[in-house]
């Protein structure tokens, strides 16, 4: 059995034993019968769109809504943006750092290069929310490239980019852990929030192994 599958059995116990969730899904590789040992774990539970944006008002939002099931749950965005320089979003979003950079390295890992790059992307949306929660800039943390030229600083956003070629694509993700890890660290300290640290210590080694450079041929 795969690690990914025991998970798998014991989230599907917890859910169905705690009588406080109405709800629970599971999407991606393992819900279309397409998970291996490189696949991550896809689940929504309890979901709130509140945390995801926001909306200024519902009048300029609503355009039809037959059914009447629409307008209930976009009055749950409706007013000022959320807080986001807080110890619960800036544990959020490493977490979500972490989650999307495991899954881009081990698209590498197992030479889906095109959708590792794809990933690569939403880990600098991940970095750039960061940045915008450390410079104080949180307007547009959904939208996080919205602007980007004239609200927040970049010193390394370019080293995180590449194009479909391995050894570009290797050098970014190494320069985003590094980047992500000093990004964390600072947030963590601004908020005295504890981050992972023998689990970060576990990511390095496994990362410094995913993306070391091949040796020649023979060796």
């Amino acid at each position: 059995m795969l690690q990914q599958e025991a998970m798998i059995e014991r989230t599907l116990s917890v859910c169905r034993e705690d009588e406080r969730l109405a709800a629970a899904m599971m999407y991606g590789s393992f819900a279309q019968g397409e998970g291996d040992g490189f696949s991550d774990i896809e689940r929504v539970v309890g979901e709130s769109m509140r945390d995801a944006d926001w909306l200024p008002s519902l009048e300029d939002t609503l355009i039809l809504d037959r059914t009447g099931e629409l307008a209930p749950r976009l009055r749950e965005i409706v007013g000022p943006p959320p807080e986001r320089d807080t110890p619960e979003q800036v544990r959020f979003v490493c977490d979500c750092f972490v989650n999307w950079f495991v899954f881009g390295a081990n698209l590498f890992a197992r030479g889906e290069l095109a959708r590792s790059l794809d990933l690569l992307g939403i880990v600098r949306d991940r970095h750039l929310q960061m940045v915008r929660v450390l410079e104080g800039s949180t307007l547009h943390c959904f939208d996080s490239a919205k602007f980007l030229e004239t609200e927040v600083s970049l010193t390394s956003y370019a080293a995180c980019t590449a194009r479909l070629d391995t050894e570009e694509l290797r050098q970014a993700y190494l320069s985003a852990w590094e980047w992500g890890r000093e990004l964390m660290a600072f947030l963590a300290e601004r908020h005295s929030v504890a981050l992972p640290a023998s689990l970060l210590k576990r990511l390095d080694r496994r990362f410094a192994e995913t993306f070391s450079a091949p040796g020649p041929e023979g060796s």
